[in-house]
């Protein structure tokens, strides 16, 4: 998959990845879910005449991301023609090349984009219902692959006319399968996101599972460095705190969790005990901003950041 996800901590501003991209263009960044600004993509290229020019690169910012901040770097091809071939030129094989370069790595992603839609999401619905999705999934997949090796096997230049028609119709192939099997998938997407019609096509398409929103063994350290400070969750999931009362007092001790985008809902747990350990989580949806607040002193066990199931 070309995409590598971070968290910032105040400190780093380069952020690198590995996978091959065209141009900058190619390359985009986000912060918690939203299109960042202020930085720079620092190439590295892959060397004279590379089937693809650039092999990954460093993402700088200008000021570093604060401790909070998700920062995701991914890589987008817009499907658009790079060369415009008129029948009266004489073909050019370096073009054509990159055409077809071009053209395998936005199926690749493609793939890469249906393989993890499938993992993520499959385990929302009943048996039955995943085994049909999965399986329209498949088709789309295999066209995928069959276009592909269309396009690797494309000959020498006196052979083009009838491997370009070959790989017209593989692209046909491709097209029907997507319109004939994206309806349910499409459903599900809206579903899984709970928008208002994905909340009407859950009920038609699938049953729900009772792991949905589960928490999972994924999850993410948070550094807590005091009461105050604000977390703003990547996806659904739980923020968890585990953190010891001061081991020679025994005067009231507090940890409150606030998701300050629910309407201020709130977790807290308390103790009077020398060196008790203190345990609170709260629930969140991608975005929420979630404050802690605490007079612990204590040792900080763990602070993390657990997946929900199917986020």
């Amino acid at each position: 998959m070309n995409k590598v996800s971070f968290m910032g901590n105040g400190e780093t501003k380069d952020f690198h990845f590995n996978f091959p991209f065209f141009t900058k263009d190619d390359v985009v960044v986000t912060i918690n879910e939203k299109n960042a600004t202020g930085y720079n993509v620092i190439c590295t290229p892959k060397g004279m005449n590379a089937d693809i020019p650039f092999v990954g690169g460093i993402v700088r910012f200008l000021k570093a991301p604060k401790a909070t901040d998700n920062i995701t770097i991914c890589r987008k091809l817009e499907l658009n023609r790079n060369v415009d071939y008129q029948p009266t030129e004489h073909l050019n094989p370096t073009a054509v090349n990159h055409d077809m370069n071009y053209f395998i790595e936005i199926l690749k992603d493609m793939k890469a984009e249906l393989t993890g839609f499938a993992q993520k999401y499959a385990d929302i619905t009943n048996k039955e219902n995943t085994d049909v999705i999965i399986s329209k999934i498949s088709i789309i997949s295999d066209k995928i692959d069959h276009a592909m090796e269309t396009i690797e096997q494309l000959g020498g230049i006196e052979n083009i006319h009838s491997d370009l028609e070959n790989l017209a119709n593989s692209l046909t192939e491709l097209t029907d399968s997507i319109n004939t099997n994206s309806e349910n998938i499409t459903a599900l997407t809206n579903a899984v996101n709970f928008t208002d019609d994905g909340k009407a096509s859950l009920k038609n398409i699938c049953a729900p599972n009772a792991n949905f929103m589960m928490p999972t063994n994924r999850y993410i350290d948070i550094e807590l460095t005091g009461a105050g400070q604000i977390y703003v969750a990547p996806a659904a999931g739980y923020v968890y705190v585990q953190k010891k009362t001061a081991s020679d007092s025994t005067a009231y001790s507090f940890l409150t969790l606030y998701n300050r985008s629910a309407g201020n809902i709130s977790s807290t747990i308390n103790a009077n005990a020398a060196a008790a350990v203190l345990n609170n989580w709260i629930m969140v949806k991608a975005g929420d901003r979630v404050e802690f607040q605490y007079n612990l002193t204590g040792t900080t066990n763990f602070c993390r950041f657990i997946y929900a199931q199917g986020a």
